[in-house]
């Protein structure tokens, strides 16, 4: 969602559906977990694309930099 214009720039519906998610330390990134399922979608924050592969590591597994290890 753009803030000034509160115009929504992009929306996904993933097909596994989605829990709690949370967003890279940079804002690039968002770690979206699969509704009870065993994998993360890892999104582009700017587009939201899904980046393969579907299986990062969760952010609390990251440094705080929110670089991959």
């Amino acid at each position: 969602m753009d803030l000034l214009t509160e115009k929504v720039l992009w929306q996904i519906v993933p097909d596994s559906g989605c829990d709690r998610m949370s967003m890279a330390a940079d804002g690039k990134e968002i770690y979206l977990p699969s509704f009870e399922k065993d994998f993360w979608n890892l999104v582009d924050a700017a587009n939201g694309d899904i980046i393969p592969p579907h299986s990062p590591a969760p952010p609390d597994a990251r440094p705080v930099s929110g670089a991959a290890r």
